[in-house]
């Protein structure tokens, strides 16, 4: 049953339903009530999916819309499930937490409205894509811990054999699903990092920042580094990461240095030239002893930059006991197919 609108918000829905693309002063000046009462209402009906946003301030544009496919989801009935009912509302809470879409014109669309979305440009079916969706997310969350994170361990050790200098190497979110694509935690830390955009880092951070948290706790850290950024770029995403992270331990100081000319690790195709580059430019310039070291990176591609800082500190810290890496995400591969190790990935 739909829940029924008060009357500011249904006056709202039938504007924007005549008056599409309309500014939020066009949307005050027609409603004549405040700035603050007005965007209260736009922002719960952006909730419920019914309007959508588009644009950053201070060119903000409203439009309505005109498919619901929350309705159209709970609306089937030919789930192949013992209770239909319940099984559209399984279906729909995972995509409510975890899908998000990214469009071509840079908005985000979360949720149903998103997926609804996706399935539109591709011309398949709600319902039956629904379905497919939670069983996907269902089954790459059991690859996650107790902690809720993703053990790559036996990955980076079948990769680096006796060259693998990482004790535990964990991350929160795979990359990407079969079918669907890039994860919701892996777009929003390609996004911000790409775009600079202050906002879309701190939304990433929040939703690993307990995970982090918990790490340090259960594996006794005493000091934390981050992997320095290779790519020049006004907002560094590691460095707002180090900032809203805001971890109450020493920091571990590393560099990265540069010959002639600049070469982003992103850029080069295989793995023996990241590890080539892994060595040769990065520095640790710590002069403090520490006994458990959590090394934290944005993105685990090959594996090479963390595993080769562990060497650095292992090398000029004999005594350290346990280097711990953990990045935000990290791809399937190798995890939930054994046979496979790390690959060259250059998207992040």
């Amino acid at each position: 049953m739909t829940k029924k609108l008060s009357p500011t918000k249904q006056k709202i829905i039938d504007f924007l339903d005549k008056s599409p693309n309309s500014s939020t002063k066009v949307i005050i000046d027609y409603l004549e009530i405040s700035k603050q009462a007005a965007q209260k209402h736009l922002k719960e009906l952006l909730e419920m999916g019914l309007i959508s946003k588009r644009g950053s301030p201070p060119k903000v544009y409203y439009e309505k819309i005109n498919r619901d496919f929350k309705a159209e989801l709970s609306s089937k009935t030919s789930f192949k499930s013992t209770n239909s009912d319940e099984f559209n509302s399984n279906d729909q809470e995972s995509i409510q937490e975890n899908f998000a879409l990214f469009t071509s014109d840079g908005q985000i669309l979360k949720g149903l409205e998103g997926f609804g979305k996706w399935c539109e440009d591709r011309d398949f079916s709600v319902e039956d894509y629904a379905q497919k969706y939670a069983e996907i997310v269902t089954k790459y969350n059991s690859y996650k811990n107790s902690s809720n994170l993703i053990d790559a361990t036996n990955k980076a050790k079948e990769t680096y054999k006796d060259q693998c200098f990482l004790d535990k190497l964990y991350y929160s979110e795979f990359s990407a699903y079969e079918i669907f694509g890039r994860t919701k935690l892996y777009s929003y830390l390609l996004y911000g990092k790409q775009s600079e955009d202050k906002k879309l880092i701190k939304a990433t951070v929040s939703e690993i920042k307990e995970n982090i948290f918990r790490l340090v706790i259960e594996q006794k850290i005493d000091a934390v580094g981050f992997i320095p950024p290779t790519v020049p770029r006004k907002i560094q995403f590691q460095k707002e990461f180090e900032k809203i992270l805001n971890l109450p331990l020493p920091l571990i100081k590393i560099e990265k240095i540069r010959g002639e000319v600049l070469i982003p690790q992103k850029t080069l195709k295989s793995p023996k030239e990241r590890i080539e580059n892994s060595i040769s430019t990065i520095v640790v310039t710590e002069q403090r002893n520490f006994s458990r070291i959590l090394l934290i990176d944005d993105f685990v591609g090959s594996g090479a930059t963390l595993n080769f800082t562990a060497q650095k500190l292992k090398a000029k810290f004999p005594s350290i006991q346990t280097i711990i890496g953990y990045a935000i995400s990290g791809t399937p591969n190798g995890v939930i197919n054994h046979s496979q190790k790390f690959e060259v990935v250059s998207e992040a």
